[in-house]
Protein backbone atom coordinates (compact mmCIF):
# COMPACT_ATOMS: atom_id res chain seq x y z
CA UNK A 1 0.00 0.00 0.00
CA UNK A 2 0.83 3.68 -0.07
CA UNK A 3 2.04 4.34 3.47
CA UNK A 4 3.17 7.75 4.71
CA UNK A 5 3.33 9.93 7.78
CA UNK A 6 0.11 10.97 9.46
CA UNK A 7 1.41 14.30 10.80
CA UNK A 8 1.35 13.04 14.40
CA UNK A 9 4.50 10.95 14.28
CA UNK A 10 2.66 7.82 13.17
CA UNK A 11 2.01 6.13 9.85
CA UNK A 12 -1.16 5.78 7.78
CA UNK A 13 -2.35 4.64 4.39
CA UNK A 14 -2.41 7.62 2.04
CA UNK A 15 -5.35 7.95 -0.33
CA UNK A 16 -4.86 8.89 -3.98
CA UNK A 17 -6.63 12.21 -3.29
CA UNK A 18 -4.22 13.02 -0.43
CA UNK A 19 -1.29 12.49 -2.81
CA UNK A 20 -2.58 14.93 -5.45
CA UNK A 21 -3.53 18.56 -5.79
CA UNK A 22 -5.63 21.23 -7.45
CA UNK A 23 -4.59 23.81 -10.03
CA UNK A 24 -6.65 26.55 -11.68
CA UNK A 25 -7.45 24.22 -14.59
CA UNK A 26 -7.67 20.71 -13.13
CA UNK A 27 -7.51 18.46 -10.08
CA UNK A 28 -5.24 15.44 -9.87
CA UNK A 29 -4.53 12.47 -7.66
CA UNK A 30 -1.94 9.72 -7.71
CA UNK A 31 -1.27 6.18 -6.65
CA UNK A 32 2.02 4.32 -6.81
CA UNK A 33 1.56 3.57 -10.52
CA UNK A 34 -0.66 6.25 -12.01
CA UNK A 35 -1.88 9.83 -11.98
CA UNK A 36 -5.52 10.72 -12.67
CA UNK A 37 -6.27 14.23 -13.93
CA UNK A 38 -9.87 15.52 -13.98
CA UNK A 39 -11.36 18.75 -15.29
CA UNK A 40 -14.95 19.87 -15.88
CA UNK A 41 -16.27 20.53 -19.37
CA UNK A 42 -19.47 22.10 -20.62
CA UNK A 43 -22.27 19.63 -21.31
CA UNK A 44 -22.20 20.62 -25.01
CA UNK A 45 -18.57 19.52 -25.47
CA UNK A 46 -18.22 16.33 -27.54
CA UNK A 47 -15.44 13.72 -27.48
CA UNK A 48 -14.12 14.86 -30.89
CA UNK A 49 -13.30 18.25 -29.32
CA UNK A 50 -10.95 16.68 -26.77
CA UNK A 51 -7.35 16.42 -27.99
CA UNK A 52 -5.02 14.34 -25.81
CA UNK A 53 -1.44 13.44 -26.65
CA UNK A 54 0.76 11.11 -24.58
CA UNK A 55 4.52 10.93 -25.16
CA UNK A 56 7.26 9.45 -22.96
CA UNK A 57 8.11 12.86 -21.47
CA UNK A 58 5.22 15.06 -22.61
CA UNK A 59 1.48 15.41 -22.02
CA UNK A 60 -1.00 17.59 -23.87
CA UNK A 61 -4.71 17.92 -23.05
CA UNK A 62 -6.83 20.49 -24.91
CA UNK A 63 -10.48 21.27 -25.58
CA UNK A 64 -10.97 22.40 -29.19
CA UNK A 65 -13.56 25.05 -30.05
CA UNK A 66 -17.06 23.74 -30.64
CA UNK A 67 -18.37 26.79 -32.47
CA UNK A 68 -16.93 29.71 -34.44
CA UNK A 69 -15.53 32.38 -32.15
CA UNK A 70 -14.69 29.98 -29.33
CA UNK A 71 -11.06 29.60 -28.33
CA UNK A 72 -9.07 26.44 -27.72
CA UNK A 73 -8.73 25.67 -24.00
CA UNK A 74 -5.36 24.28 -22.90
CA UNK A 75 -5.74 22.16 -19.77
CA UNK A 76 -2.27 20.61 -19.66
CA UNK A 77 0.67 21.16 -21.97
CA UNK A 78 4.28 20.39 -21.25
CA UNK A 79 6.98 18.08 -20.07
CA UNK A 80 5.79 15.55 -17.52
CA UNK A 81 7.64 15.63 -14.21
CA UNK A 82 8.97 12.14 -14.94
CA UNK A 83 8.64 9.58 -17.73
CA UNK A 84 5.28 7.98 -18.49
CA UNK A 85 4.14 4.91 -20.46
CA UNK A 86 2.24 6.49 -23.38
CA UNK A 87 0.77 3.22 -24.67
CA UNK A 88 -0.85 2.51 -21.29
CA UNK A 89 -2.37 5.99 -20.79
CA UNK A 90 -6.07 6.60 -21.51
CA UNK A 91 -8.75 9.28 -21.29
CA UNK A 92 -12.54 9.29 -21.12
CA UNK A 93 -15.50 11.57 -20.63
CA UNK A 94 -17.36 10.97 -17.38
CA UNK A 95 -20.99 12.10 -17.51
CA UNK A 96 -22.35 11.31 -14.06
CA UNK A 97 -24.03 13.20 -11.22
CA UNK A 98 -25.33 15.90 -13.55
CA UNK A 99 -21.86 17.16 -14.42
CA UNK A 100 -19.49 16.33 -17.24
CA UNK A 101 -15.72 15.98 -16.96
CA UNK A 102 -12.70 14.60 -18.74
CA UNK A 103 -10.68 11.99 -16.84
CA UNK A 104 -7.10 11.41 -18.03
CA UNK A 105 -5.16 8.46 -16.60
CA UNK A 106 -1.37 8.74 -16.90
CA UNK A 107 0.69 5.62 -16.16
CA UNK A 108 4.07 6.31 -14.54
CA UNK A 109 7.16 4.66 -16.07
CA UNK A 110 8.42 3.95 -12.52
CA UNK A 111 6.22 3.45 -9.46
CA UNK A 112 6.60 5.99 -6.65
CA UNK A 113 5.91 5.95 -2.92
CA UNK A 114 5.36 8.59 -0.22
CA UNK A 115 7.77 11.54 -0.46
CA UNK A 116 9.00 10.24 -3.82
CA UNK A 117 5.58 10.83 -5.44
CA UNK A 118 5.26 13.39 -8.22
CA UNK A 119 5.04 17.01 -7.01
CA UNK A 120 3.09 18.09 -10.10
CA UNK A 121 1.84 16.59 -13.36
CA UNK A 122 3.68 18.83 -15.84
CA UNK A 123 6.68 21.04 -15.16
CA UNK A 124 5.73 24.63 -14.39
CA UNK A 125 2.37 23.82 -12.76
CA UNK A 126 1.67 24.30 -9.07
CA UNK A 127 3.52 21.80 -6.88
CA UNK A 128 2.41 19.89 -3.82
CA UNK A 129 4.73 19.27 -0.87
CA UNK A 130 5.52 15.56 -1.08
CA UNK A 131 7.94 15.75 1.86
CA UNK A 132 4.88 15.76 4.15
CA UNK A 133 4.27 12.12 3.14
CA UNK A 134 7.52 11.08 4.83
CA UNK A 135 9.87 8.34 3.75
CA UNK A 136 8.66 5.43 1.68
CA UNK A 137 7.76 2.35 3.68
CA UNK A 138 8.23 -0.92 1.82
CA UNK A 139 7.63 -4.20 3.62
CA UNK A 140 9.38 -7.34 2.47
CA UNK A 141 9.15 -10.95 3.60
CA UNK A 142 12.48 -11.91 5.17
CA UNK A 143 11.78 -15.57 4.39
CA UNK A 144 11.54 -14.88 0.65
CA UNK A 145 14.99 -14.52 -0.96
CA UNK A 146 13.43 -13.00 -4.09
CA UNK A 147 11.52 -10.34 -2.12
CA UNK A 148 14.50 -8.00 -1.65
CA UNK A 149 15.45 -8.38 -5.31
CA UNK A 150 11.89 -7.53 -6.45
CA UNK A 151 11.71 -4.55 -4.07
CA UNK A 152 14.99 -3.14 -5.41
CA UNK A 153 13.85 -3.65 -9.01
CA UNK A 154 10.56 -1.89 -8.37
CA UNK A 155 11.69 0.87 -6.03
CA UNK A 156 15.49 1.07 -6.26
CA UNK A 157 15.27 4.28 -8.34
CA UNK A 158 14.02 6.10 -5.23
CA UNK A 159 17.47 5.88 -3.57
CA UNK A 160 16.37 3.99 -0.47
CA UNK A 161 18.28 4.57 2.71
CA UNK A 162 18.23 1.88 5.37
CA UNK A 163 16.49 2.88 8.57
CA UNK A 164 18.33 1.63 11.65
CA UNK A 165 16.19 -0.48 13.93
CA UNK A 166 16.28 0.39 17.59
CA UNK A 167 16.70 -2.34 20.12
Amino acid sequence: GNVGQDGKGGMKNLTADECGGTTQRYTWKQTEEEIVVEFPIDRAVRAKQIAVSFKAKHLSVKVKPGAPGEEERVILEGATLRDIKPDDCVWEIDDEDGSKKVVVTVVKRHATLAMHHWECVVEGDEKIDTSRFGPAVVGINGNDPQALKRMLEEHGHMNPRPVPLEG
